[in-house]
């Protein structure tokens, strides 16, 4: 009995220890600088959220919910396809561990239905709209999170003059716009565009804004901010995510590893091989 009690004790603390690949990865970390002029938490002060909050408010997601990501495209107007949105998907099957699904049909959204002009005199989408309304219903209820992207500016709200993504955390919706990510480079237009996907997507899981690393989580006001964040998830935040979606975080870092070499981020790629010791 004194050796199944020893055996108890092992064993708890044991399940206590931390995955040796978040300590490392702590090494990797950098802690976030110091917030310039017009950065988003000079005007949205944030908390520090802790992995023993975090799992106290979530569970992990029950493995037996629908474990595809939708991505839906939504416009003013038909519109070609645009290949960055099927790269963009391919990267958050590999962020996210799970099947990603592209809807072929895009959404329509009449002018004259939540939409507004925006200062460029160019029509923008009511994100709340589409995340609240459009998104809620069948089919994107059957999906584990639904992301949608849309060449058209969007706004959250009148006091807002745009914002580049919005989530909504409770149904695991969210949207986000690629026009104002354009650049004559087309490696940094993808580079934000996968940026605002992946973060607003993690938003759907739970995670909120990383306030002490260098980290992909960190909130964004323009894009001068936006080009600075990290295409990485600091240590922490990859803890949380692996825990609500049980996934392998060593496994993860690897596939985006090899993906960022195939599309020419090589630095973002060392940093992927340090996390795992490489």
């Amino acid at each position: 009995m004194r050796y199944f009690f020893l055996f108890l004790s092992v064993f708890f603390i044991s399940c206590k220890q931390e995955n040796p690949f978040f300590a490392a990865a702590r090494q990797n970390d950098h802690k976030k600088l110091p917030s310039r002029g017009g950065d988003w938490l000079l005007s949205h002060p944030e908390k520090f959220v802790s992995y023993e909050d975090f799992i106290e408010k979530y569970k992990p997601i029950d493995s037996t919910t629908a474990q595809v990501i939708c991505i839906q495209p939504v416009g003013f107007s038909q519109v070609h396809f645009n290949p960055d949105f099927q790269k963009c998907a391919t990267y958050l099957s590999l962020f996210f561990q799970k099947n990603v699904r592209i809807n072929n049909s895009q959404i329509l959204v009449p002018n004259s239905q939540n939409s507004r002009t925006g200062y460029d005199l160019e029509l923008q989408l009511n994100a709340k709209f589409i995340n609240d309304t459009l998104l809620t219903q069948s089919p994107f209820t059957n999906y584990i999170a639904t992301m949608a992207l849309t060449e058209n500016d969007i706004y959250p709200g009148n006091d807002w003059i745009y914002v580049f993504g919005l989530a909504n955390y409770a149904n695991r919706v969210g949207i986000t716009s690629t026009y104002r990510f354009k650049s004559e480079d087309p490696k940094v237009a993808f580079s934000r565009l996968i940026k605002v996907a992946s973060h607003e997507t993690a938003h759907m899981f739970g995670l909120t804004h990383c306030v002490r690393n260098e980290c992909l989580m960190n909130g964004c006001n323009h894009i001068v901010e936006l080009d600075r964040n990290s295409l990485r998830l600091c240590s922490l935040c990859q803890q949380k995510l692996a825990y609500r979606l049980r996934i392998n975080p060593e496994k993860r870092s690897l596939d985006l590893q090899k993906f960022f070499i195939e599309n020419n981020f090589p630095e973002v790629a060392k940093l992927l091989a340090k996390d795992c010791g490489l």
